[in-house]
């Protein structure tokens, strides 16, 4: 969690440390110097991001990065299966085949389209 933090840290410097270089506080050359500790830090914790980002996410809010169960697979298959998208489909065909893409793929531009 400590690497969070410097991260966090680092971050807010980079993006917003024009008072403490007008101070004279910070040189020039801390702006690269930073950025390459936040690289460094970056570097370091990624193997654990997706754990730790799993660690925290809500029940309710399944994710494809993977799951508790190790299941990502299965979860990815039931999401497109009760996707929206696949509701809309009249035997296997979207509702969008007539009016966009069989004209455009016959080389005309959208006949039937109110664009």
């Amino acid at each position: 969690m400590m690497d969070m933090f410097l991260i966090s840290g680092l971050q807010v410097l980079i993006n917003d440390s024009g008072d403490v270089y007008a101070s004279g506080y910070f040189a020039p050359e801390a702006q690269s110097m930073m950025k390459q500790a936040l690289d460094k830090i970056v570097i370091k914790v990624r193997p654990q991001l997706i754990p730790l980002i799993e660690a925290t996410k809500l029940q309710e809010l399944p994710t494809n990065l993977g799951n508790k169960f190790g299941d990502i697979y299965e979860l990815q298959m039931e999401q497109a299966r009760n996707s929206r998208m696949n509701k809309l489909d009249k035997d296997g065909v979207p509702p969008q085949w007539e009016a966009y893409i069989k004209p455009l793929l016959h080389g005309s531009k959208y006949p039937d389209a109110k664009l």
